[in-house]
């Protein structure tokens, strides 16, 4: 046994989150090392003033730690990981050789519990979330006396600018999760797919937008949108609405795609542009932090300004009409991502563990 290590989660998500699912994994990597690895979630983030109202908490806590499948339906978790629940976080996470907090807010419930308690104290850092809760406290957190790990060199520069060192541990991707199904050659040109996010700095309605504007020129264009949120009103009948899709309806989205469109006003890392790319979909991107980890501009993909819907409108109708240049960002995409996998993430992870 290599050591005791807890994993903090901010809440529950009862729908696949990025940041969530790479936690998750890095516990089942860890787990299968040799650690004994528990992935913890706090009920509630604050302590609760009713006896009562504490009670119900501390039952809900022990309930849900004996029902993971129930509390996380989305992802299975490997035998070897222990879940806890919590009733709230403060002054009650697991005694640990290794903490890693996951987000801001659980960056501050580490800092706060004792080290001889919590073992060394670690903030995976997945994104500046300044869209997230309060912008001064999140800031302050990078502040912290924890050891930073960031997913993407545009947080490392910002971890630099704020006078703190960070170590470099790129997102892995799960190769029998998503891969080439359809022939690349063979796919209807016209087919796009997107994520669609209610949350403003995902860029959906500037995508939505160049998506109508790149129909003006390609009348034949039809997109598929997935999501874990409801479809948006007014959605045209030439864009089918997938919510909440199963790995294997994704895959199969992906796999229809000839060109993927991600426009993200910021990103962390691109989850789901990595996966049309690894599924043989041509990317069109933003050009921020998070797709520049694994996009290369005119390599494996065609980047645009975030925010611009005629610029992305015009690469999409552009490779829409080029089958050359299509298939060959598209096989370069395939190409690229293949270094991506959880085992070397695993072992950059294990490595910072033990600096």
């Amino acid at each position: 046994m290599k050591g005791r290590i807890s994993i903090v989660m901010p809440s529950r998500s009862p729908v696949p989150v990025g940041g969530y699912k790479v936690a998750y994994e890095y516990a089942n990597q860890l787990a299968s090392r040799g650690w004994k690895t528990s992935v913890v979630h706090p009920l509630c983030q604050q302590p609760a003033s009713s006896f009562w109202v504490r009670l119900s908490r501390r039952w809900n806590a022990f309930f849900y730690s004996r029902a993971p499948e129930k509390w996380v339906p989305w992802f299975r978790l490997a035998p070897g990981v222990e879940y806890l629940c919590l009733a709230h976080p403060q002054g009650s996470l697991p005694r640990a050789d290794a903490t890693i907090a996951t987000s801001w807010e659980t960056a501050e419930w580490v800092a706060e519990t004792p080290e001889r308690h919590r073992g060394k104290g670690f903030y995976l850092i997945q994104h500046f979330e300044d869209w997230s809760g309060d912008p001064d406290r999140m800031r302050a957190t990078w502040k912290l006396p924890l050891r930073k790990i960031v997913i993407a060199e545009w947080l490392k520069e910002i971890a630099r600018s704020v006078g703190e060192d960070a170590v470099h541990v790129p997102n892995g991707l799960d190769h029998s999760e998503f891969g080439v199904d359809a022939s690349i050659e063979m796919r209807d040109p016209c087919r796009i797919a997107m994520l669609w996010h209610e949350q403003e700095w995902k860029g959906s309605k500037i995508g939505l937008e160049a998506l109508r504007l790149a129909r003006e020129a390609r009348p034949g264009l039809k997109a598929t949108f997935f999501s874990t949120f409801p479809a948006p009103e007014g959605l045209p009948d030439w864009i089918e609405f997938v919510q909440n899709p199963s790995g294997a309806t994704l895959r199969g989205i992906y796999n229809r795609a000839s060109i993927f469109l991600a426009p993200s006003l910021t990103e962390g890392f691109g989850l789901t542009p990595a996966e049309a790319m690894m599924c043989g979909a041509a990317v069109v991107a933003t050009d921020v932090g998070g797709h520049r980890e694994f996009c290369v501009a005119d390599e494996n993909c065609r980047l645009v300004p975030p925010g611009d819907a005629r610029a992305a409108a015009a690469e999409i109708a552009r490779l829409v009409g080029d089958r050359e240049e299509r298939i060959r960002l598209a096989e370069a995409g395939v190409a690229k991502v293949e270094g991506f996998t959880w085992t070397r993430s695993a072992d950059l992870l294990e490595r910072a563990l033990r600096s």
